[in-house]
């Protein structure tokens, strides 16, 4: 997947400042060069400003790296690469309303900067899942025994009177409430995000 950020977008979001330092920019970059070597992706950053009148392109930590020039914005180069690109699958981490609808228009996604540094973050600190799988049930040991495991969540759902995964795999949609049916669009933009 390609993914395309707006860089001080991203910032101001994860790290509120009023100015926004170039060492801030380096450690994003440099975060970002390890995830794309975990996950694969091609990432690139672009970044409002820049000593030239034009974009100055450049590859850091196998991130490329956009600073629009002066006689641009970082919208303008976002917008402009998606539309070059529009036959490729794009993810943009923006919230910047005109941008999301901007590339929306050429096939791409767009996705809420926090949410992507999320994801970021759990690509190097995944938590251990049966924080997660298992909630309500309390393992008072490490021990590794799947058929006790399977056992214990299911005894929980049991007593929560909550529904497994495989009950909700085999209600239809015509079966769910209106309420919990989501569009193709975004069953595909749900998809893609979780590739991230």
């Amino acid at each position: 997947m390609y993914i395309i950020i707006d860089g001080y977008n991203l910032l101001k979001r994860i790290a509120p400042a009023l100015e926004i330092s170039e060492l801030q920019r380096t450690a994003l970059v440099n975060l970002l060069g390890r995830y794309i070597l975990k996950r694969g992706h091609k990432i690139t950053i672009v970044f409002d400003g820049g000593s030239s009148a034009g974009p100055v392109k450049e590859r850091q930590k196998g991130v490329g790296v956009i600073f629009s020039g002066y006689q641009s914005t970082a919208d303008d180069v976002i917008i402009g690469y998606v539309q070059a690109h529009y036959q490729k699958e794009i993810m943009v981490v923006t919230a910047d309303r005109e941008i999301c609808m901007a590339v929306k228009e050429y096939g791409a996604e767009s996705v809420d900067p926090e949410l992507f540094y999320e994801k970021v973050k759990a690509a190097f600190f995944k938590p251990t899942e049966e924080m997660h799988k298992d909630a309500g049930v309390i393992k008072l040991s490490q021990d590794h025994n799947p058929e006790l495991d399977t056992l214990m969540h299911q005894g929980a759902s049991f007593i929560k009177g909550a529904k497994s995964d495989e009950q909700d795999y085999w209600l239809s949609a015509r079966q769910q409430p209106k309420s919990q049916q989501i569009s193709k669009k975004e069953k595909n933009k749900s998809k893609k995000i979780d590739k991230l």
